[in-house]
C-alpha cells in the first residue's frame, strides 16, 4: 500500500510526497527523460500509440519487462511510475493492477492510451497543470477514448 501526503506551505501552495510500499522489492530507478524522444503505450492486442515528448523530465521509473543480461536499459523499456517535468508538471500513477471497470469496445486498428501512462503523457507534451485540467475537463480521458490525451492536448494548442 502506498501512502500519499498532501503538505501546504504558508502560501498555500501544495506540496505532494509519496511512499511506494508494496509487497515485494521492484528495480525502480530514477531517470531523465530529454526533450524530443519517442515513448509509446500498448494496451493489450490494440496498436500501440506513440508520441514524442516536448518536454524534459525526471521521473521514477521501472522496466516493463526484464532486461537480457548485459544489456544496457533504456527508455524504450521503461514505465514511468512518477515524475515532474521542466515545466513544473507532476505526475504520480496510483493504480490496483487488479482494478478494472466498463470499458468501451475498440475498433481493432485503434491505437488506445493505457491508464497508467496518462500521467507521463500530460507531463511529455503540456506546459503545466492548467493544460493537464483542460484536457481532463474537456473529456478527453474516458473509457474507450483511444488516445484521447494526446489528441485532445493538440486540439486545444496545449501541447508545447
Amino acid at each position: 500500500m502506498c501512502t500519499s501526503l498532501i503538505y501546504r506551505d504558508a502560501s498555500d501552495r501544495p506540496y505532494l510526497g509519496r511512499t511506494l510500499e508494496l509487497s515485494m522489492n521492484l528495480p525502480y530507478q530514477v531517470s531523465f527523460m530529454p526533450r524530443q524522444i519517442t515513448m509509446t503505450s500498448k494496451v493489450d492486442t490494440q496498436p500501440a500509440l506513440t508520441w514524442t515528448t516536448n518536454h524534459a523530465f525526471i521521473a521514477v521509473t521501472m522496466p516493463e519487462v526484464v532486461p537480457q543480461a548485459g544489456s544496457a536499459i533504456d527508455a524504450s523499456i521503461l514505465k514511468v511510475v512518477e515524475g515532474v517535468n521542466d515545466a513544473g508538471l507532476t505526475f504520480s500513477v496510483q493504480a490496483y493492477a487488479q482494478a478494472g471497470g466498463p470499458q468501451a469496445a475498440l475498433d481493432g486498428d485503434q491505437p488506445a492510451l493505457s491508464a497508467a501512462d496518462l500521467g507521463v503523457v500530460l507531463a511529455a507534451l503540456l506546459r503545466g497543470g492548467e493544460g493537464a485540467k483542460a484536457v481532463l475537463d474537456a473529456g478527453a480521458v474516458s473509457p474507450g477514448a483511444a488516445a484521447g490525451a494526446v489528441a485532445e492536448a493538440f486540439r486545444l494548442g496545449l501541447a508545447s
